[in-house]
This record gives structure tokens, C-alpha cells and sequence, in this order.
């Protein structure tokens, strides 16, 4: 992002050059993803007591936190199993 923007200077004359032309950036570390087992997403569900449900609905409905913070009452229908 930044590197557009200098380069955007330089055209438009803003600045001679482009001070990060040289700069030679770090390689992107892109760690392994870690799943948990089915064992594992159970053991946690029952450590979360009331929450259990969600940590189901987090492990293996493909929800994030913040999506499943949104739900509300209405958008669960259970005679379809849907949310």
C-alpha cells in the first residue's frame, strides 16, 4: 500500500524518486492452520457449559465470533436446522 502511494508521487511529481524502490521486504510467514479433532471441539463444548452450543455452532458451522454474536433468536429456525 504504501509503495502505490510513493509510486503515485513519483509520477505526479510529489517526489523524485521512490525511496522504497531498494528496500527488499520480509517473506510473508504464512503459518500452518491448525484444526481441532472432533474429540477435541467436544471436550471444549463441554467445558463451555452454557455456551456449548456455540462452540459447536463456531466448530463446525464455519461461523466467526462476531457472526454468530449477531444472531439473534429469530434467524434460527429448527424444524428446518437452520440458521
Amino acid at each position: 500500500m504504501v509503495d502505490h502511494v510513493l509510486r503515485y508521487a513519483v509520477r505526479a511529481r510529489y517526489i523524485s524518486l521512490n525511496p522504497a524502490d531498494d528496500v527488499a521486504l520480509p517473506r510473508r510467514n504464512n503459518p500452518e492452520k491448525r484444526t481441532l479433532t472432533h474429540d477435541q471441539v467436544r471436550q471444549l463444548a463441554d467445558a463451555a457449559e452454557e455456551l456449548r452450543t456455540m462452540v459447536y455452532v463456531l466448530g463446525y458451522g464455519g461461523l466467526r465470533y462476531g457472526e454468530i454474536a449477531a444472531l439473534r433468536v429469530g434467524d434460527v429456525d429448527a424444524s428446518r436446522r437452520r440458521l
